[in-house]
């Protein structure tokens, strides 16, 4: 091939297997003195799309490597077609498809998170803690992630809070200090005073509107939700008022009738069981928070609905992470 060939910015993102993996390069180097190259590296015009570590190899093999053009598959963009290539040939780890996602997006392979983490799979939430550690990440905290020596989840609570100086501090420290100083900063945030919760849910709410953290699947059940918690809320206290004056008429009734006003009693207590049980449902209902567990895809958690209320998140006592940083952002 004539033309100088440049790598499609889609495939540079993925690792070469000399770096990653050095020993199946070794081998890869070793099959194709002996068997020659079985196949070839994928171009489109002089891009290689496909094969990087072949043409490596063939190199370090001395052989003279092969080329084809590729062909597009119907309704299959380029982009999409390397993701897909590298993905079933690679054992990649839950964190270093994570850490593509946001340069994937960039790059053009995915139109935003949501779609790339079902890509990748991995979850959306990951997506998202993924996209703090790029913002937000030293080189060293990034590198840890990769490395695997952080989760994904600590590395972001630690990017988001920390300057870069302290995260790398942290990193070189080494054993536990990350995940020991992103427990500290979930803790400080789980502890904050019940008024400033009431404020912080509030902003929470907004910032996640405002940045559209919210998966795109609930977008339509927590906008009517949210929507109509005003009316619903209005109706239940309209239904308490009423069955409450035509309970206490069956009260007075009862001095006329033979029915014992202990029995009318009993049941006006019950009655009140149910309707403050069915108060209960209602506010569980209405969306607070995106579930940090499963990030709206529906758990055990959140009920399968993909959101925690307000009443879940004072039971619970948790909030979710990516909300917590877009209210971080939003104070700021």
């Amino acid at each position: 091939m004539a033309k100088k060939l440049t790598v499609h910015p889609v495939a540079a993102l993925f690792p070469l297997m000399a770096d990653a993996d050095p020993d199946a390069f070794a081998g890869m180097v070793a099959d194709i003195k002996e068997n020659g190259q079985t196949d070839p590296i994928i171009v489109k015009g002089s891009e290689i799309v496909d094969g990087r570590n072949r043409l490596a190899a063939c190199a370090e093999a001395g052989v003279d490597p092969a080329f084809a053009q590729w062909s597009a598959p119907k309704g299959v963009t380029v982009e999409k077609w390397i993701v897909s290539r590298n993905l079933h040939r690679r054992h990649m780890s839950t964190s270093a498809r994570a850490m593509l996602i946001p340069d994937l997006v960039k790059a053009g392979a995915f139109p935003n998170l949501e779609s790339g983490a079902e890509a990748m799979g991995v979850s959306t939430q990951t997506a998202y803690h993924a996209e703090t550690i790029h913002e937000k990440g030293s080189a060293a905290l990034k590198a840890a992630v990769l490395a695997e020596d952080v989760k994904v989840s600590a590395g972001a609570e630690v990017a988001g809070a920390l300057p870069k100086s302290e995260q790398t501090a942290l990193v070189k420290k080494g054993g536990d200090a990350v995940p020991a100083k992103a427990r500290k900063i979930r803790e400080k945030k789980a502890s904050a005073p019940k008024g400033d919760k009431t404020a912080q849910m509030r902003a929470l709410r907004e910032a996640q509107r405002e940045e559209a953290v919210i998966p795109q699947p609930i977008r339509a059940a927590w906008k009517f939700l949210s929507d109509a918690a005003p009316e619903m809320k209005s109706e239940m206290t309209s239904i308490r008022r009423r069955v409450k004056a035509a309970v206490e008429k069956l009260i007075a009734m009862s001095s006329e009738r033979p029915v014992a006003p202990g029995t009318v009693l009993l049941s006006l207590k019950n009655l009140d069981k149910h309707l403050d049980a069915a108060e209960y449902d209602l506010a569980r209902l209405i969306p607070s928070v995106v579930c940090e567990k499963c990030a709206g895809e529906g758990c055990g958690k959140c009920g399968k609905v993909g959101w925690l209320s307000a009443v879940d998140v004072k039971r619970i006592g948790v909030a979710d992470a990516k909300g917590n940083a877009a209210l971080a952002k939003a104070k700021r």
